[in-house]
C-alpha cells in the first residue's frame, strides 16, 4: 500500500511538475511578449515626440510664411498703385479728380458718370468693405484717399491718417 501511494505520489507530482512547467512557459512568453510590447510603446512615443516637435516648427515656419505672404502683398498692391499712378500725368488725374468732386454729378446725356482714383483691385476690395460696414452703422463718410478716410460722427468731422486711429 506504501508503494501504491508512493507511486501515486510520484505520478501526481509528476503530473504537477509538468503542469508547473507549462504555466511557467506560457509566463515567460507572456513577459517576453511585455517586454516587446514595452519596446514598441518607448519607440511610438519617441517618434510621436519627434513628430510633435516637427509640428510645432512647422507651425511656426507657416506662420512666419504667413506673415512673409501678407507683406509681399501688400508690397506688390504698393507697387501696383504706383504703378498706376504713374500711367497718367499725376497732376492732370488730380486735375479731373478736383474738377470732378467740386462740380457733384456729372452727365454723359443721362447717364451719370463717376471719376474715382485708380487704386488695385485689393485696394478697392477693401475699400468697398469698409464702406459697406459704414453703411451698415448708417456712419457717414467720405474717402478722396482710401489711406485717409472722414468719418462724420455726432455731427463732427474726423479725417483718419493711420489704422491705429
Amino acid at each position: 500500500m506504501m508503494k501504491a501511494i508512493r507511486d501515486s505520489k510520484e505520478e501526481l507530482t509528476g503530473h504537477i511538475d509538468k503542469k508547473t512547467d507549462d504555466i511557467q512557459q506560457s509566463l515567460t512568453k507572456i513577459e517576453q511578449s511585455l517586454l516587446r510590447l514595452a519596446e514598441q510603446v518607448q519607440e511610438m512615443e519617441i517618434r510621436i515626440e519627434a513628430n510633435e516637435d516637427n509640428l510645432t516648427d512647422a507651425r511656426t515656419r507657416i506662420g512666419q510664411m504667413e506673415k512673409e505672404i501678407a507683406f509681399i502683398k501688400e508690397k506688390t498692391d504698393d507697387l501696383e498703385n504706383r504703378s498706376r499712378r504713374s500711367n497718367v500725368k499725376k497732376g492732370d488725374k488730380d486735375k479731373v479728380l478736383r474738377l470732378a468732386r467740386n462740380k457733384g454729378a456729372v452727365y454723359l446725356d443721362t447717364n451719370r458718370v463717376s471719376f474715382y482714383p485708380d487704386y488695385s483691385i485689393e485696394v478697392q476690395r477693401r475699400m468697398a468693405e469698409v464702406k459697406k460696414k459704414l453703411r451698415e452703422k448708417n456712419i457717414e463718410y467720405a474717402s478722396h484717399d482710401p489711406a485717409k478716410p472722414r468719418i462724420r460722427h455726432r455731427e463732427r468731422c474726423k479725417l483718419f491718417s493711420t489704422p491705429s486711429e
